[in-house]
């Protein structure tokens, strides 16, 4: 009898641990490469001039709601908070919200994202104070609430643990909830009583165009001053506007999406995560999959609001999740495959559609403005998306590429997880570069763009399109390109080999890959060109 081992579980291992090994290689490679020609005290460029225009476009500015008479200037750094001269700003991460890791809509008007918060503040002036929440999709007022719940005390053993408006989730010492939606704005103390707020001058500002739901709310009705422990949960609304409206998955916890986690709990790594938790969210998901809202609070101090405190924007180093402003609008939302866990068929369409949009970037401990770091691209494969990097074996990956270097590293979303980097996709990477390179001081001669799979696929592209561009190319089982048109390159198509003659060139494949032929294929022809180049195959993989 022959014994036959499912030999899925270890090439899944051994894939990995060539992905991290062979972007680790091409670290090797372009470590050393030469510094800015530029004449000393020049500053080099951090885009170089051959890159498309695209490459150059400014930021179009995000519509602000009339209503919210504070600033707007949010931090642009997932999963932190500011003060800001009468306000405090949260920023949220971007298409996170799927409850448990399993929550659809059933309305169409959600546009797959009718209840993820983009943003929120909270702010004092006069009369009132002023609770704002920013939606990532707002094509139609009507699917979303958001739920805040105040510890005026700070102390968790008065209130109540129970949230109302049937959310199905529960946290300690909550005093009051303020609920909002757009059909009003209303207040619940923890014996139940609640008050709308419209009798007391209270009144909830819709702004489609900030995609914003602003209340303001009377002194009167709700007394501001200490500590406040504040949390913030949304969801769908019920058909009075002020409770939560249950899922297609399940009746028993309706929220969507839990504002105020930190980067630190949502940076955790988890094993086998699904795609719909795969959205800096695993914390949220684990915690809500309870209908647990306790771990996930923000401390709101009214004295820092009086006092007019202006913090300094947050710059972490190591991991991030950044959000930029794209300069098209391709429509509301995303399509719904995008997070189910099979992701979406191949495609260069986009499916990530909004106008706002996320990318992962690693800034090493040693990065100083006064000395430009050199920049390092890296595109997921298909499947994936700008986290797609991460995971058990990311020392191995971001130790060599980002920090051993002095490098800061880009993981752009690419507007999907199967769009193989034309057209919008594209774009998407030279926007994320424009937008690192507004923030951080960058060497653009030094740059360096590498992928995996599909990535490896769109690093070639890039590389062989621009190679004035880039100082290093890394292709990681995915030799080849895409057009686009949608069509892969084939045998007959000239491999343009020559246009990387200047560049570091590393190519990596498993001996068990689909993509060692067209590895076998372009490591021949660059050879045959006399480019210099290193391949390395895996056995197994």
């Amino acid at each position: 009898m022959i014994t036959r081992t499912n030999m899925a579980p270890r090439r899944a291992l051994v894939r990995a641990a060539a992905l991290a090994a062979g972007v680790g290689l091409l670290a090797t490679l372009i470590a050393a490469a030469p510094a800015s020609p530029n004449d000393v005290g020049v500053a080099p460029p951090e885009i170089p001039a051959a890159a498309p225009p695209a490459a150059f476009s400014e930021e179009p500015p995000l519509a602000a709601p009339a209503a919210w008479p504070f600033s707007s200037d949010f931090s642009r750094t997932s999963g932190t908070s500011r003060y800001d001269d009468g306000a405090l700003l949260w920023t949220d991460w971007l298409f996170d919200d799927v409850g448990d890791g399993s929550l659809t809509y059933a309305n169409e008007a959600a546009h797959a994202n009718g209840a993820g918060v983009f943003r929120a503040g909270v702010g004092g002036r006069g009369g009132r104070s002023y609770w704002r929440v920013d939606w990532t999709t707002l094509a139609d007022p009507g699917p979303p609430i958001a739920m805040w719940a105040l510890d005026t005390d700070a102390d968790e053993r008065t209130g109540t643990s129970t949230w109302p408006g049937n959310a199905g989730v529960t946290s300690p010492g909550s005093d009051a909830f303020l609920i909002v939606s757009a059909d009003g704005v209303w207040l619940e103390d923890a014996e139940g009583n609640r008050r709308d707020l419209a009798g007391l001058g209270g009144r909830v500002n819709v702004d489609e165009q900030a995609k914003s739901f602003v209340a303001e709310v009377p002194r009167a009705a709700l007394r501001v001053n200490g500590v406040f422990t504040v949390r913030l949960a949304a969801g769908t609304a019920d058909a009075s506007g002020a409770g939560f409206a249950a899922a297609p998955q399940r009746d028993d916890m309706r929220v969507y999406n839990a504002a105020f986690r930190s980067a630190e709990q949502e940076g955790t790594r988890t094993a086998n995560r699904q795609r719909a938790t795969g959205w800096d969210n695993g914390a949220q998901s684990a915690a809500l999959a309870e209908g647990d809202m306790s771990p996930f609070a923000l401390e709101l101090d009214w004295r820092e609001l009086a006092r007019g405190t202006v913090d300094p924007q947050p710059s972490p180093t190591g991991f991030s999740t950044r959000w930029y402003v794209s300069s098209v609008v391709l429509g509301p939302g995303l399509h719904p495959d995008t997070r189910q866990p099979f992701g979406q068929p191949p495609t260069t369409a986009p499916r990530v559609y909004g106008q706002v949009q996320p990318y992962l970037v690693y800034v090493p401990a040693t990065y100083d403005p006064a000395r430009p770091a050199p920049l390092t691209i890296l595109l997921h494969g298909r499947g994936s998306n700008h986290n797609g990097f991460r995971g058990a074996l990311e020392d191995h990956l971001f130790g060599p590429v980002c920090e051993d270097r002095g490098s800061v590293c880009v993981s752009p979303l690419g507007r999907g997880d199967g769009t193989w980097y034309v057209n919008e996709a594209e774009l998407d990477v030279w926007e994320a570069w424009n937008r690192v390179a507004a923030v951080y001081s960058l060497d653009g001669t030094r740059t360096t763009i590498a992928g995996h799979s599909m990535g490896g696929t769109g690093a070639t592209r890039f590389a062989t399109n621009y190679p004035d561009v880039f100082a290093g190319v890394g292709i990681v089982s995915g030799a080849g390109y895409m057009q686009a048109a949608g069509i892969r390159d084939s045998s007959a198509d000239t491999a343009r080999v020559e246009n990387l003659a200047a560049m570091s060139v590393f190519l990596d494949a498993g001996t068990a890959d689909i993509a060692e032929g067209n590895t076998r294929t372009w490591g021949a022809a660059l050879e045959a060109a006399g480019v210099g180049h290193r391949v390395h195959y895996y056995g197994g993989a």
